[in-house]
């Protein structure tokens, strides 16, 4: 499907957008500032925080493992290390272990098959993705996929399979995925990618997009903007956007 270079620009700005919001935690740093790791919890009477003496380059990772919150995060040194912490309580976080892996973005944490995933994004020039699970102490078992991402990225685990998943370093930044059964012996079930079914340049009849919740009052005022509709993972996905893409709706009902 040919698309127009303005439609092209605006499907690449939707996905970065995307894929922004469902990063954690990016934290911003001037030069010469640190982004610290921050935990905060809250309770209708009480907020508690704990600041930790790490840095990170990039948005940390949290996930629960047998009964310990674990965090990882990429160091600030040249080296970009990956490195992990865990707690029993939420608040004290105790054996540091600095990997021998590099990363210059986020890395991605899961339990699957009662054992704890990290994955990341190499440094190397190709940048290719990365995973290894928890065994006893250590890391092991490292596994590099044939595929590169500009980002960090992201696990999951559903209908007892792993997902990763990602932002391909290709110029619309297009996002895939891969399926596994067993990540340790590294078989790839499936791979798909988010692909650009379709674009509908339209006028909005008010802030609702077309999709409105109900009980909740939309502005009617007329918005210019896309209907979007991405195929993926054997199905599609329709988004409702303004012009600009400052405000994208998921609306696969409507």
């Amino acid at each position: 499907m040919n698309t127009s270079p303005l439609l092209r620009h605006t499907f690449t700005r939707l996905i970065m957008l995307t894929v922004t919001l469902l990063t954690l935690w990016l934290p911003f740093a001037l030069p010469n500032h640190v982004a610290r790791a921050e935990f905060q919890s809250s309770a209708p009477a009480a907020v508690s925080q704990v600041t930790l003496g790490e840095s990170s380059a990039a948005a940390p990772a949290l996930m629960v493992f047998n009964n310990r919150l674990y965090l990882a995060w990429t160091s600030t040194e040249s080296t970009r290390r990956v490195n992990l912490m865990s707690s029993a309580d939420g608040s004290t976080f105790t054996g540091k272990v600095i990997l021998g892996e590099s990363s210059a973005a986020a890395p991605a944490l899961m339990v699957f098959n009662n054992q704890l995933y990290l994955a990341w994004t190499g440094i190397e020039t190709a940048t290719r993705l990365n995973l290894m699970f928890l065994n006893g102490q250590t890391f092991s078992n490292k596994v590099t996929l044939p595929e590169s991402s500009s980002t960090g990225p992201a696990l999951d685990s559903f209908n007892n399979q792993l997902y990763i998943t990602w932002t391909g370093t290709d110029v619309y930044k297009q996002l895939s995925g891969s399926v596994f059964v067993d990540p340790s012996s590294h078989p790839i079930v499936d791979q798909t990618r988010a692909a650009l079914a379709s674009t509908l340049e339209l006028i909005w009849p008010d802030t609702s997009l077309g999709c409105p919740e109900p009980g909740v009052r939309y502005a009617q005022v007329t918005v210019s903007g896309y209907v979007v509709i991405l195929e993926g993972f054997n199905r599609l996905y329709k988004y409702h956007t303004t012009d600009s893409v400052s405000s994208i709706i998921r609306c696969d009902n409507q």
